[in-house]
This record gives structure tokens, sequence and C-alpha cells, in this order.
């Protein structure tokens, strides 16, 4: 099965980091990453200027599931002692997509 490039966000709590993943289907991002909100349409908040950063920088934004690395490799490698949400899924907030 082809992968499909899927727009995602991470909350920081006080920020935030957009980022392109390719999965096989929502699914396996929902499973390996129940912390981030995942997006069918782009919201208000992620406008053409971020998608050209997150373009721009493939290689901090931009990760297959199945092959990670960077920061998003090292996140994965220590969230699990240092993410409150992926802990505690049923914590998780609502996506506020105000500008």
């Amino acid at each position: 099965m082809k992968k499909k490039k899927f727009l995602v966000f991470e909350d920081l709590s006080t920020s935030g980091q957009w980022l392109y993943l390719y999965a096989r289907s929502k699914e396996d991002i929902e499973r390996r990453f129940p912390e981030f909100y995942l997006f069918d349409v782009p919201p208000k908040r992620f406008d053409a200027a971020k998608a050209q950063i997150i373009e721009n920088n493939p290689d901090i934004f931009i990760f297959d599931i199945d092959n990670l690395h960077g920061l998003l490799k090292d996140y994965v490698e220590n969230r699990q002692k240092d993410n409150y949400i992926y802990q505690n899924p049923d914590k998780k907030r609502p996506f506020v997509d105000e500008i």
C-alpha cells in the first residue's frame, strides 16, 4: 500500500510544531502518535507560510513513519518518560483553531 502525506501538529503546551508524516493510513499515525493532532483538512492556523517552512526544511519537518530520523526519532525514543499526553492519551485537549 502506498503511503500518503498527513498533516500533524505536535502540541508543546506553550507552542507547537507542524509536521508532515508519510504513512499508509491515519490509523497508523494515531496508533504510533496518539499525542499528535491529525488533520484531513488543514486548519485555519496552518497557512501557506507554514507549509512553505515545512517544505523548505524536509529534514526537520517531513518524516516517513517507518523510517524516523533526527528530532522526531529522538522524541520517540524519549517520549515514554517525558510526554504526559503519550502516557495519558485520555487527557489530550481538543485542538483550538484560533488565529
